[in-house]
């Protein structure tokens, strides 16, 4: 029997040791050429952590310039002579004697042993946790399928079309760009999927990406807060390590969640959030969450942060260093755009702030230039992009203002509101708001305020990444909590650009617990035995233990329920409805599912258009495993006109409803009007019992127990 969980492990890891092709070589040439934090005087494990932090904020923007104006194969000519000038300078280094930097203690070799075996168990876990799981024949996905549809569906897209994609998920008769999506960080892993091939598919390559991405946020915190602090052997290596484990801390969530799930099991029978246990409020993602479901939103936030670091570091420096930092950065915040706008956009209020702060500081005021020239930069790089997303094909469909204002809700306490006015509600969400933010932050909360008691009267002059950490902390809270995103259903704006206010409270954390951690090893049971900040208060201490607990506890409810929500399904724990299932055999479907979609891939041409049922929200089958274009999906509805994307669906879905005697004359007729080749039918569709019946009059070109394909249309030309 085909065993697709050690196919996806073959492929993610393979995969995995592709991805430094785009995330090591790029960033490693570039440190060493124009010398970047020191780059030259650093020891060799600290330039890996230096070249990846670099090529996370450099190659997205470089990658999607070649492609735009070039051809992907001209992408892979330039990450070939990035690797190969790589060996180069390793080469050339022992060749030429070159010195290198002291050798590290033992305590600080120490550290690196234990950063790398963290790293080692964060690939192995990500990847682990985000393939298939097949037990006999059935098979499980994780729920960041939910994402992972439109995600995958785009990688794929890339590969196949190049950049902008065309849209994967719809087609009215001819190619649709894509281009109100920011996508850069899919084309990092449509190169690992062009290299590897038949042996890496677009999901197992974006797993890949998403076990990369846990490694660039990880170099990023250890790369940050070795030049924030100006740290350098054992002290910057506990640091970095101290930074990583507070990676796993989220906020209250369990509290609220366990409630919630206990209290809809007993009166509705079945549980609620769907495997998310961020749905019941507007989230403030913990990192692990982040990582798995939006690692294009992490990826964002970390090139913002690289061009921050840059800026800081250079501004003590000739203007040489000056001058390639400000050209350096605004490449990375040009990254940052196409990775997330809404990261970015936060992330460009803050600088306007800080910019105005240093032009009325007397000894500031000339470094203003060079932000602002980090700016141009970035529009003139990003401007291709910007244009395609403001003037291309789908314009026209953004409709409404994008943000509007609000006061940030706080769902949990409706019943309390349910009966106010508009602006008693909006009243009631602005007195609620310190409650609704403890709640998605815990720890860091507590964090935050007390490092700004402790720190704020002397951050001005005790280090310069103080004052705008708390300005880009101000930025976030201010507008996050009264601007939102109007166009999806969800406020994207308020969800994925809080990122930039964790990574400050988390840096904030590392100040507060090195303060107090005075043992050798800095791991979990340390901390706890020491957050409580001798001689300060007891309720602080308390507090921050208690929350600490609560923030780990939080962050394992939401790996387990990741991992094992379908199974839940399966097991009938889950209880319905549930947005996946109509029974309790979604892991044979999901099985049977994935052989029907690898006989499209093995056996189709390219250039097959496919059709599932429309009406199903979100299939994960044909984003997950689907490699051809689909005629019309809600997998990518971005930049469609509604009226003429509902329409399509109305007209598609009556193929598969099964509400009058189905025939090949009806079948064939509605498949040609909309451009179809294949329908992907199953036991779920009405129209799979009309199969026998229709069966007798042309067979399927491919069926087994819970799908079939069918081929359709005005020109037949696959069935033998």
């Amino acid at each position: 029997m085909t065993s697709f969980t050690i196919q996806d492990l073959l492929g993610a890891f393979l995969g995995f040791i592709i991805f430094p092709l785009v995330l090591v070589f790029p960033g490693y040439v570039l440190g060493w050429g124009l010398n970047l934090f020191d780059f030259k005087n650093r020891l060799p494990v600290t330039r890996y952590v230096i070249a990846v932090a670099l090529s996370n904020a450099i190659t997205p923007i470089g990658l999607f310039l070649i492609y735009r104006f070039f051809s992907a194969d001209l992408a892979l000519v330039v990450l070939t002579a990035c690797a190969i000038g790589w060996g180069t300078i390793l080469i050339l280094s022992k060749l030429k004697k070159t010195p290198t930097p002291g050798r590290a203690s033992i305590q600080s070799n120490r550290y690196q042993r234990i950063a790398w075996v963290a790293a080692g168990a964060w690939v192995v876990f990500s990847i682990f946790w985000l393939v298939d799981i097949q037990i006999g024949n059935r098979l499980y996905f994780n729920t960041v399928a939910y994402d992972y549809t439109t995600r995958v569906a785009v990688v794929n897209a890339i590969t196949r079309t190049g950049v902008p994609p065309v849209n994967p998920g719809y087609d009215p008769g001819h190619p649709v760009l894509l281009t109100s999506l920011y996508y850069f960080w899919y084309i990092l892993a449509s190169v690992v999927n062009k290299v590897g091939g038949t042996l890496v598919d677009a999901r197992q390559a974006f797993i890949a990406s998403v076990a990369w991405c846990g490694l660039c946020l990880m170099a990023t915190v250890g790369l940050y807060l070795r030049i924030r602090n100006g740290e350098g052997g054992t002290k910057a290596w506990k640091s970095s390590l101290l930074g990583s484990q507070l990676l796993l801390v989220s906020g209250l969530d369990i509290i609220p969640v366990l409630i919630l799930l206990l209290r809809a099991k007993i009166f509705l029978g079945h549980l609620m959030l769907d495997g998310r246990i961020e749905g019941w409020n507007i989230p403030i993602m913990d990192w692990f969450g982040a990582v798995m479901w939006v690692p294009i939103h992490v990826s964002a936030l970390l090139a913002c942060l690289l061009g921050l670091m840059l800026f800081l570091y250079s501004t003590q420096r000739g203007l040489r260093e000056q001058a390639i930092a400000a050209v350096i950065g605004g490449l990375a915040f040009a990254s940052g755009l196409g990775l997330s706008v809404w990261v970015t956009l936060t992330f460009a209020v803050f600088w306007g702030i800080w910019m105005v702060v240093r032009l009325i500081t007397p000894r500031t005021r000339l470094s203003v230039l060079w932000m602002a020239f980090s700016g141009v930069v970035s529009l003139c790089a990003a401007y291709p992009f910007i244009h395609d997303l403001f003037f291309g094909p789908a314009a026209a469909s953004l409709g409404n203002s994008p943000l509007l204002f609000f006061v940030r809700p706080f769902p949990i306490l409706d019943v309390f509101a349910s009966s106010f006015s508009f602006w008693k509600r909006e009243l009631f969400d602005l007195l609620v708001l310190p409650v609704n933010y403890l709640f998605e932050l815990g720890f860091f909360a507590v964090v935050g305020l007390v490092w700004l008691q402790n720190y704020r009267k002397r951050a001005r002059h005790q280090n310069p990444f103080h004052v705008p950490e708390m300005l880009l902390l101000g930025t976030v809270v201010l507008l996050l909590s009264f601007v939102h995103s109007n166009l999806t259903g969800i406020d994207d704006l308020g969800i994925r650009a809080w990122l930039l206010g964790q990574f400050v409270l988390l840096i904030w954390a590392v100040d507060l617990i090195q303060d107090f951690v005075l043992g050798r090893t800095w791991t979990f049971p340390a901390i706890l035995r020491n957050l409580p900040m001798a001689g300060r208060s007891p309720l602080i201490r308390n507090i921050l233990m208690v929350f600490f607990t609560i923030g780990v506890l939080t962050t394992t409810l939401d790996m387990f329920v990741l991992r094992t929500w379908s199974m839940l399904i399966d097991l009938n724990v889950v209880g319905f409805p549930n947005d996946l299932s109509a029974d309790i055999h979604l892991g044979e479907r999901t099985f049977s599912a994935r052989l029907a979609y690898d006989f499209i891939r093995d056996h189709l041409p390219l250039d097959v258009v496919v059709q599932p049922n429309p009406s199903v929200v979100l299939d994960r089958p044909s984003g997950l495993y689907g490699t051809r274009q689909i005629a019309v999906s809600d997998h990518t509805e971005y930049g469609i006109s509604p009226v003429d994307f509902q329409e399509r669906v109305d007209q598609i879905s009556q193929i598969f409803q099964g509400k009058s005697p189905a025939t090949w004359a009806r079948i064939d007729q509605d498949c040609a009007q909309n451009f179809i080749n294949i329908l992907i039918v199953n036991d779920t569709d009405p129209l799979w019992h009309d199969l026998p019946k229709l069966e007798l009059q042309r067979p399927p070109l491919y069926s087994n127990d819970r799908y079939a394909l069918l081929e359709c249309g005005s020109a037949l030309k696959y069935i033998p």
